[in-house]
């Protein structure tokens, strides 16, 4: 077994053995949005909301300016899911500039969207990102980038680290060669995915995570087993045959689970659609780029390798990952 065989069994091990990895939709993110009243020009409804990795958000504190007094404040959630309150505060001065606002305890990767609106206008807007989360208004300062271009990258974030729905794609890739059908098959799961996102985003469709977790996990489970009796027997079953139907069907069940992430991080209800498209451009930017990656790595094993493992022993391997998640998401229903 040569460096590069055992690199591989070594990555899907960790996998299966580091459990923190099973449920793979936790972003570190928050969002804080400001409105001012339009009957009051001192008065601020105010709502934040942290999403995090096994409860690393649940300590966040929000910093409002020292002129300002908390009037109400409401929690809505505080789980090891999402911290989410609202809260109404009363400043001294009038108007939103020069309001300073700022987070505390977090982690220095986290990434928290900051909104300013005056009733249902948007006055600023600013990602606050790389350990520096403080937030003062200015009426002449522009967004530093848009919520559009800041959804895609949280897009490609969350397909980058979602270790279950990259496993899934590998399993598509053992079964479908390189080419235009695996073109066609990832994205016939594209499809899939991107009809259930929208669904669940829109609270036309609504269904429980803990479910929809399971359910991802099987699909890896699935189509391990399919690429091993096709390499042991040479069976062409139906996902064999037709793998963009089973990719489609499967990404359904994706799509609930990107929509989970959506749910936790929190959307402007003045952007919606624009924010939900941005994210599923994301996530199809970063799966392309890891099926980029998977590409070039099979190259260079094709080239520089004396041996590799065989499609059967990746299905092994890729497939126990999957059981293992399986089993611990419907012991944690």
């Amino acid at each position: 077994m040569n460096r590069l065989t055992k690199l591989v069994f070594f990555l899907l091990a960790k996998l299966l053995f580091l459990p923190t990895m099973a449920m793979a939709h936790n972003l570190t993110f928050g969002t804080l949005t400001l409105v001012q009243q339009l009957d009051a020009e001192n008065r601020f409804d105010v709502v934040f909301q942290m999403s995090g990795d096994q409860g690393s958000h649940l300590n966040s504190t929000l910093r409002i300016p020292q002129d300002c007094t908390v009037i109400t404040r409401n929690v809505e959630q505080k789980d090891e899911t999402a911290l989410r309150y609202r809260q109404t505060i009363q400043c001294q001065s009038p108007g939103l500039n020069g309001k300073e606002f700022g987070v505390e305890q977090i982690s220095s990767n986290t990434s928290i969207l900051a909104r300013a609106l005056i009733g249902s206008e948007l006055f600023q807007e600013k990602m606050m990102t790389g350990g520096v989360y403080s937030w003062k208004i200015e009426s002449d300062t522009s967004p530093n980038r848009s919520v559009f271009l800041d959804y895609i990258l949280l897009g490609i974030e969350h397909i980058l680290i979602g270790w279950d729905h990259l496993l899934f794609l590998v399993m598509l890739i053992l079964l479908v060669p390189f080419g235009w059908r695996l073109v066609q098959v990832i994205t016939a799961f594209t499809v899939g995915h991107s009809i259930t996102l929208g669904l669940a985003t829109l609270n036309i469709i609504k269904i429980p995570i803990a479910p929809t977790e399971a359910l991802i996990a099987l699909s890896i489970v699935f189509l391990a087993a399919e690429v091993i009796r096709f390499c042991g027997t040479q069976t062409k079953t139906l996902t064999i045959a037709y793998p963009g139907i089973v990719s489609a069907l499967f990404g359904l069940f994706h799509g609930l689970g990107f929509a989970s992430v959506l749910g936790d991080i929190g959307i402007p209800e003045d952007r919606i659609l624009q924010s939900l498209f941005a994210f599923n451009i994301g996530v199809e930017l970063g799966q392309l780029v890891f099926v980029m990656l998977i590409f070039s790595a099979a190259q260079m094993t094709r080239r520089y390798a004396t041996s590799i493992p065989s499609k059967q022993a990746l299905a092994y391997c890729g497939g126990s990952v999957g059981a293992f998640w399986l089993i611990e998401r419907v012991v944690g229903f």
